[in-house]
């Protein structure tokens, strides 16, 4: 399979990201989801590294990056009074976008401040623990969701599962995330520094993807047209 897709020997994004954050002293971008299956016994970050210089993508071996706020998500002035907060997965922080082409830069042309909580990867439990935890910190007159129907679904099905993110169903439950970004923090620190990581990349760049082969099986065994996409949903994760 590595051969087929030219990818046999090349260097994965993995390796650009960790060279180039080296270089730099960037933190690589890690999701919220990378975390939330690992550490069912702790908590479960709905953000990123506090006040960090974090590294998004690549673009045609451009690095793009941001720096994320006092709670890890990409607001670079904080105002407690703002008009909207934004709650979304890729599409709302602007996943491998230039910074004047993300939400945070289109709403300011239109004279509207925002609070972007937007996190790559997150799906609706994900972004509604994310205004659960982190809305106190701002007086604001409107709350935008992009949903993306794609996805979302079949993120929710996954967060649910997740013990801590369940809780979110209780309306009185909250992590107290506000209060713990050392802890989160390290969490990320302690993913990146992750030895199995780097074994995992070793055989994906000279061996064997074994992400690449299960999606090759998946596709085979489950060839699902997209107009009937949702029947596959349980009726549950649609009525919550």
């Amino acid at each position: 399979l590595q051969n087929k897709n030219n990818n046999l020997f090349k260097k994965t994004s993995y390796y650009k990201f960790k060279e180039i954050a080296d270089k730099q002293g960037l933190m690589p971008m890690i999701r919220p989801t990378h975390l939330k299956d690992i550490h069912i016994n702790k908590i479960v970050p709905v953000s990123l590294v506090s006040n960090t210089k974090t590294l998004l993508c690549m673009d045609d071996d451009k690095a793009i990056y941001f720096q994320t706020d006092n709670n890890g998500f990409d607001n670079e002035v904080y105002k407690q009074k703002v008009d909207i907060i934004l709650l979304g997965d890729s599409f709302a922080a602007g996943y491998c976008v230039q910074k004047k082409h993300r939400f945070n830069s289109q709403f300011k042309k239109k004279d509207l401040d925002i609070v972007n909580f937007g996190m790559g990867g997150n799906g609706p439990l994900l972004e509604f623990a994310s205004l659960v935890e982190y809305e106190k910190l701002y007086n604001f007159d409107t709350i935008v969701l992009l949903f993306t129907p794609e996805n979302d679904y079949e993120n929710f099905e996954r967060e649910i599962q997740n013990p801590v993110l369940k809780k979110y169903l209780d309306s009185d439950f909250r992590q107290n995330l506000i209060t713990k970004n050392k802890e989160k923090d390290q969490l990320y620190k302690d993913y990146y520094k992750n030895k199995d990581r780097a074994f995992r990349e070793f055989l994906r760049q000279y061996h064997l993807d074994l992400d690449l082969l299960k999606k090759k099986i998946r596709n085979i065994k489950h060839r699902i047209k997209t107009d009937s996409k949702l029947s596959s949903y349980k009726p549950e994760t649609v009525n919550h």
